[in-house]
């Protein structure tokens, strides 16, 4: 009877990613340190961040009445005054604009980067492909959302592992990290041609690994929906679910018993 050959390091992680997929995400959220006393951005004054954040509240109730206009025929959407306007296609053109004026004035400010990716997923999904009769190239919108995620994580992330960061920086980077695993998620499932060749041919099965990576980096700042989005979407837990599928089959094909 042959030896068994000993696990290495490498198999043994692999095996740990197998069974306990949350595994990756638990051990480097350690090292990750989230100390609520920070102030919220390392430059921006707290007078600064309070009038920035006012600009974004006003730019995400537009975006939600529009969404509202457009889905429940504006019963239920948030009432902003007749300066606003109702229709969805101008409500989400101002606020787009208003969010491009604001990362424009403070491009070291993250959280306008995160809601100004968000802003454009919104536009995609409620308005469509045609905005005011012009064919919107979601291709390029989609790069151009994951442009303004990687800016908002490269700025929210601290210089070295060891660094500590604030209570807001690390909720910047849950919902950056979790809106990219959205994107590549559906792009897995999507037949995009040009834009597989764009990324030199990346396959299915790699832009969902990609999301992976993301939600479990989401769940390493804390975010639970990340772990979650993470362990469901683990390539190797996948692998081995239809290995043990496989096995099942051949066993009781061969009158095994369980």
């Amino acid at each position: 009877m042959a030896q068994a050959s000993p696990l290495t390091v490498n198999d043994t992680a692999v095996l740990s990613l197998i069974f306990d997929p949350e595994a990756s995400q638990s051990s480097s959220a350690s090292t990750i340190a989230i100390d609520p006393a920070l102030p919220d951005h390392p430059t921006l004054s707290p007078a600064t961040l309070a009038a920035l954040r006012r600009r974004e509240l006003i730019a995400i109730k537009k975006a939600e009445r529009a969404i509202a206009i457009s889905t429940e025929g504006g019963d239920s959407a948030p009432q902003l005054g007749d300066t606003y306007g109702s229709d969805p296609h101008e409500l989400l053109r101002s606020a787009l604009s208003a969010l491009q004026a604001l990362v424009s004035e403070y491009p070291a400010y993250p959280g306008g980067w995160n809601n100004l990716a968000q802003l454009r997923r919104v536009r995609i999904q409620f308005l469509g492909e045609h905005v005011r009769g012009a064919a919107l190239d979601v291709g390029a919108e989609e790069c151009l959302i994951e442009r303004h995620l990687k800016k908002a994580i490269e700025l929210a992330t601290a210089p070295s592992a060891a660094a500590t960061i604030s209570a807001s920086t690390a909720k910047t980077l849950q919902a950056s990290y979790n809106q990219l695993g959205v994107l590549y998620l559906a792009w897995s499932k999507s037949r995009d041609h040009a834009r597989e060749a764009r990324e030199g041919g990346a396959a299915a099965a790699g832009w969902e690994e990609k999301a992976s990576w993301a939600f479990g980096m989401a769940g390493n700042y804390g975010s639970e929906l990340g772990r979650t989005m993470a362990a469901r979407t683990n390539p190797y837990a996948k692998m081995c679910a239809g290995m043990v599928r496989e096995a099942m089959k051949m066993e009781i094909s061969a009158g095994g018993v369980f």
